[in-house]
């Protein structure tokens, strides 16, 4: 048998293995970046490493302060942009708000401008608010099982660049 009848299985074998492989890895990539996403620029440019998970205009569907979705109904609300990101392996959103004067929380007692919210069973975000902008970062992440906290240098360097990219914005 001739050498090229022998390698041409195990040719096929590979590029099939190798075109399922791409296929795969095609599927799970994250999603594509906004070329003009300021968010996503600001905070690679601070080195914090940032991945995009996608942008939503329904609130009350996708805003990651779960309890405050039923907050984000109705006209007052229409227009309202989220943009869903990984920073440093934590979840983080930015909420454009169509009215810098719009209140985000029910409770009259919450700070607009920052803070932690917490939820009833035991997970919490951080928010910051700049203008008609709102980031909300995951305070902990789940890896294999053991829950990590969001680090206070990342948090503050984070809500730090977000303020400074808010303000050039109206």
């Amino acid at each position: 048998m001739s050498t090229a009848r022998q390698i041409a299985p195990a040719l096929a074998a590979a590029l099939l293995a190798g075109g399922a492989v791409y296929g795969l890895l095609a599927a799970v990539r994250p999603a594509a970046a906004d070329r003009e996403d300021p968010w996503l620029k600001a905070w690679t440019l601070a080195g914090i490493p940032a991945l995009p998970r996608g942008t939503s205009t329904e609130p009350s569907r996708h805003l990651q302060l779960r309890l405050q979705r039923q907050r984000f109904t109705g006209p007052a609300f229409a227009g309202t942009r989220l943009r869903s990101y990984t920073l440093r392996g934590f979840r983080a959103q930015v909420v454009e708000l169509p009215s810098a004067d719009l209140s985000v929380f029910d409770d009259p007692e919450r700070p607009e401008d920052a803070g932690l919210f917490r939820y009833d069973h035991g997970e919490a975000d951080h928010y910051c608010r700049q203008g008609r902008y709102l980031l909300i970062l995951a305070a902990r992440q789940r890896v294999a099982f053991w829950p990590m906290a969001l680090p206070e240098e990342t948090r503050e360097k984070a809500m730090g660049v977000f303020r400074q990219t808010a303000r050039g914005f109206p």
